[in-house]
């Protein structure tokens, strides 16, 4: 059998050609641009998953042999079967964000692959592209933190992920029409008390901050569109002010004492009431998986793992736990939800 890290580098190192070529592309066709980051996309996700074991990337496991591994004759697993498959069989964690961002970039890589779409004007070309710029910050912002998250010890991967950064900055410019077109309506904002921070993706000054409660604040980009949110509480060592954000996703360390902020510590802040669903075993989220991670704080639902909230916390008609960011439960008892797959037998 081959040197499957041998493979998995080649695999990477693919995936940073394409991905590099898609940013090359952009300006003078964008389409092509679509294409490849389409590529790159799946070879960054087979990348991972050869980790587990080399049969999983046959689209049919179960005619995988070895010599056609090597030979690469063989039928590849879809993105879809790949998400599957991470999430299923490795435990990798990978958000409902993230998963419909890769679902967009392969669908609109279908789209130009098999339809000639075509932009009459200059106006149009300009906005198709802009939208292909979105896309890709979005997508890039994504798969950026999944790679941080399965590659990040490896000390050559630094590199490279510095230097898609700086080239995904010919697509900033492309946003930067939107954010001028907002201009003069983030700056009446901003005179009326409204806080805007820079947005952790399109990096423009344009992310609004809006507190629900005492400490927690959702922040929503103008130009991007990007979500993220703030949890700002006193240090349990020294009283000053300590800043988690969804982006980060990790719990701080005080920089006045060096206290590094823990999960008990949040909780013990943030659970403001009595358990309203007693039937519930545990609180969950199903954007991240976080696994009773979800405490009621006032009005809303938090999860202490990513950070994110909902204003309801719905339960699934089969297990009984209640989970947040899941979607509609109401067929749950049958169809299951994200921690469990319902009656299941006798489904059609």
């Amino acid at each position: 059998m081959a040197d499957i890290e041998a493979i998995q580098r080649s695999l990477l190192d693919s995936a940073f050609a394409f991905l590099q070529r898609a940013i090359s592309e952009f300006d003078q066709d964008h389409r092509f641009s679509v294409v490849h980051f389409a590529i790159a996309t799946e070879l960054f996700l087979k990348a991972r998953l050869i980790e587990e074991h080399w049969s999983l990337l046959f689209k049919d496991v179960d005619r995988a042999t070895a010599e056609a591994f090597e030979r690469g004759e063989f039928v590849s697993v879809s993105v879809a079967q790949t998400l599957t498959r991470l999430k299923a069989i490795a435990g990798v964690s990978v958000t409902k964000d993230a998963e419909g961002v890769i679902h967009t970039i392969g669908g609109h890589r279908n789209r130009v692959v098999h339809f000639a779409l075509h932009h009459d004007t200059e106006e149009a070309k300009a906005a198709a592209q802009r939208e292909v710029a979105l896309e890709q910050l979005k997508g890039w912002f994504h798969i950026k933190h999944l790679l941080r998250q399965w590659f990040g010890s490896q000390d050559h991967f630094v590199g490279k992920l510095w230097q898609v950064n700086q080239s995904m900055g010919r697509h900033r410019a492309f946003l930067a029409v939107v954010f001028e077109g907002l201009a003069d309506e983030l700056a009446l904002e901003k005179a009326g008390g409204t806080e805007f921070r820079q947005c952790v993706r399109c990096a423009f000054v344009a992310a609004k901050r809006s507190r629900l409660t005492q400490y927690y604040s959702e922040v929503i980009c103008r130009v991007c569109g990007q979500h993220d949110s703030i949890i700002e509480v006193p240090c349990d060592n020294c009283g000053a002010a300590v800043q988690a954000t969804g982006y980060e996703a990790s719990y701080p360390t005080c920089q006045a004492c060096e206290h590094q902020l823990e999960e008990s510590e949040l909780s013990e802040i943030l659970d403001t009431g009595e358990d309203e669903y007693p039937h519930t075993v545990s609180k969950n989220c199903a954007e991240c998986m976080g696994y009773h991670k979800v405490i009621q704080h006032e009005e809303i639902y938090v999860c202490l793992q990513c950070f994110g909230h909902a204003d309801e916390m719905p339960t699934c008609d089969w297990c009984n736990e209640g989970q947040i960011n899941g979607g509609d439960l109401e067929f749950s008892f049958h169809r299951g939800c994200e921690f469990c797959d319902g009656r299941g037998w006798d489904r059609d």
